[in-house]
């Protein structure tokens, strides 16, 4: 590479919404699939109880939060590790309803949601 960063061999990964932003420049395109509800309820019980199978006593709470992540990976797994820091059934509403209160925003802001109620 002209800059040092990187070598020859070097494997940068750029995701993005909008696949025309890569016209011309792309080597291979993966377009990432939404999970099923069973594998989306599997991924975001392993980053929230550190465990594949859900607590069943929690299981409407979970069902709201995975279908609010819509089946994308990644909003399982940042959803998953917010909740594991609540303990409280109120705690998990409460976060609830401002997901559902944003849920017709992009998965960005769905994420940033998230990212501050760590701060």
């Amino acid at each position: 590479s002209r800059s040092g960063w990187f070598s020859e061999e070097s494997i940068i990964i750029v995701t993005s919404r909008d696949e025309d932003i890569f016209k011309g420049q792309q080597k291979v395109v993966y377009e990432v699939l939404k999970l099923d509800r069973a594998q989306s309820l599997k991924l975001f019980s392993q980053h929230e109880f550190a465990q594949p199978e859900p607590k069943s006593d929690w299981s409407d709470l979970l069902e709201e939060a995975v279908a609010i992540a819509g089946g994308i990976p990644l909003c399982l797994q940042v959803f998953g590790s917010l909740f594991s820091e609540f303990k409280t059934i109120e705690e998990w509403k409460s976060n609830l309803e401002q997901l559902k209160r944003d849920q017709h925003k992009d998965v960005h802001e769905r994420l940033k949601i998230s990212y501050d109620s760590l701060g």
